[in-house]
């Protein structure tokens, strides 16, 4: 074991010319450690302290010798010359008195100090140091390439320098743990770590020292990735946010229409595939009628237009008749219904007699031209009187009213004997429309021949003194007496007209009171000579029965009367 490390402590400098000397605790040193040198200057004049462990060539432990070298030092001028300095140090000196311990530092003192550290030994020695002029890692030199110094130096601006790392914050210092660990919060040169200084700390992801956002280090200094706002390598965009409708999807990706993500204000829907006939074109535009498309399972056609008379109607539904659109150079009409019978067809054709559909204003429309069948070529029903004779139907038809005429009114022809006179027919046994005197003739009775003529036997001249016809008498032709027929008496008379007269004849004896008779025989016609106010007797009746005779009847007494 040294003698510094059974010391307890060692006193490692002390106040020369105004330097400041520290102590350290020897047993916060390794037996193979050497404690690192610490510059301390006051005035312009620096004073370098070093404690090592002196050892053998073969390890063994050995004395401490010059453990605290100094010069003589002129305290009035404040100047050293000598020091102690690493072995890697590009100046060399002459001392008295040297030791040299594994870390390659050496340790040369001469002379005395007045103000000398108690217990301190002086010795004499010569060394010189040759190599590189400044190299890495040594105090004034380049830092190395890690960003470290050596033991005891620290990096500021890529030059080592003395007092960071010594645990203690010194003047400029931010930090100083007194470690070698840059990324514990404290870096080498003693700076408080930041993002973009090179360091990775314990915290960041990643830190590459510059202030470029788009390498593989972000100036928040993460690891880049989609979403953090700027936009990598392998990325076509990146805006930071989580939202998928914008121009940028959370894949970091360009928004496009076919992405199967719905751009607001941009698309009108997206539903990631390219096909036309679907909702959504291929133009991220929501299918609608009359874009040119077939939408399938929705639309029957579509011509990209809202005309409603073409073959594709204004809801894309083909056109058809009965849709109530007129298609141009195909319907001549089409109302939208199923009513045949009005002014459109079913068929969408104007509707016109003879086309077999009838209208509200037609009898009937059996399609054709024929007047022979039931319906006439005027849509008519036909009728007798109508001028067309009805096959299978009608005999005859001559268009008017008169009964009497080669055709009937019935349209039959006429048939004699079956009591209805008609057409050419004079008459019929019932039906004479004639009389003899009708005729020219001045008495009879017009008869009616099997053949329905006239029958003219029947009919006679009267007045000719003839008698024919069916006269009963002609002047005297004819003629019997009243006796004969049937009367009392009287005077038979032939009437203008070849009738008898039989006014002239009575019926006066037959013993009834006749029209004509006041009495007939015993027949008074009720009266007695009572009803006459007499007071007995008997009627009597004159022989031409135009007078009842009274002279028979009692008249009252002067005393009846008196009674």
């Amino acid at each position: 074991m040294s003698v510094a490390r059974s010391l307890g402590f060692v006193v490692l400098g002390a106040v020369v010319a105004g330097c400041t000397a520290t102590a350290v605790d020897p047993e916060a040193v390794d037996e193979d450690d050497s404690y690192p040198g610490w510059i301390s200057s006051s005035a312009g004049v620096a004073t370098v302290t070093s404690i090592t462990g002196a050892s053998d060539s073969d390890g063994t432990e050995g004395d401490t010798e010059g453990s605290v070298g100094t010069d003589a030092t002129d305290t009035s001028s404040g100047e050293s010359t000598a020091s102690s300095v690493p072995s890697t140090s590009s100046s060399s000196s002459s001392t008295t008195g040297s030791t040299s311990d594994e870390s390659g530092f050496e340790s040369e003192a001469s002379g005395s100090s007045e103000g000398g550290v108690e217990g301190g030994s002086s010795g004499s020695g010569a060394g010189e140091t040759e190599g590189d002029p400044c190299p890495a890692g040594a105090l004034g030199c380049a830092c190395l390439p890690s960003g470290q110094c050596d033991a005891g130096l620290g990096c500021r601006d890529g030059s080592c320098f003395d007092g960071c790392g010594d645990g203690s914050p010194d003047p400029g210092e931010a930090c100083d743990d007194g470690n070698q660990i840059p990324n514990d919060g404290c870096t080498l040169a003693c700076e408080s770590p930041r993002c973009g200084d090179g360091i990775v700390q314990v915290w960041e992801a990643c830190d590459d020292g510059n202030d470029i956002d788009t390498d593989n280090c972000t100036t928040s200094c993460r690891a880049p990735s989609c979403g953090d706002g700027s936009v990598q390598a392998g990325e076509e965009c990146d805006d930071g946010n989580e939202v998928e409708t914008d121009a940028c999807l959370n894949s970091c990706v360009e928004a496009s229409c076919g992405d199967g993500r719905l751009q607001v204000g941009v698309e009108g829907c997206d539903d990631g595939n390219r096909i036309q006939t679907d909702a959504c074109l291929a133009t991220c535009v929501s299918a609608r009628c009359g874009d040119g498309i077939i939408r399938v399972g929705h639309e029957e056609c579509d011509d990209a237009n809202t005309s409603n008379d073409d073959a594709c109607v204004g809801e894309c539904v083909s056109a058809i008749c009965g849709d109530g659109y007129t298609r141009a150079g195909a319907e001549a009409c089409d109302d939208g219904n199923d009513d045949n019978s009005d002014a459109c067809s079913n068929a969408c054709r104007r509707s016109d007699c003879g086309d077999g559909i009838t209208q509200a204003d037609e009898d009937c429309d059996d399609g054709d031209q024929d007047d022979g069948d039931a319906c006439l070529s005027t849509c008519i029903w036909a009728s007798c009187g109508d001028g067309a004779v009805e096959i299978g139907v009608e005999d005859c038809d001559d268009g008017n009213e008169d009964d009497f005429d080669a055709c009937p009114n019935d349209c039959r022809d006429p048939e004699c004997g079956d009591g209805d006179r008609e057409g050419l027919e004079q008459c019929e046994v019932d039906d004479v429309p004639q009389t003899c005197a009708s005729l020219g003739f001045t008495s009879g009775e017009l008869g009616c021949t099997s053949t329905c003529t006239f029958d003219l036997a029947g009919c006679g001249s009267c007045g000719n003194g003839i008698l024919d016809g069916t006269e009963a008498c002609d002047g005297e032709a004819g003629l019997t007496d009243c006796e004969t027929l049937g009367y009392g008496g009287g005077l038979l008379a032939c009437t203008v007209e070849c009738t008898v007269d039989t006014s002239a004849c009575s019926d006066c004896g037959n013993g009834v009171q006749d029209d004509g008779e006041v009495c007939d025989g015993e027949d008074f016609g009720g009266l007695t000579c009572e009803l006459l106010e007499y007071i007995g007797g008997n009627l009597s009746c004159s022989e031409d029965c135009q007078a009842i005779d009274e002279s028979a009847c009692e008249l009252p007494s002067i005393i009846d009367i008196l009674l």
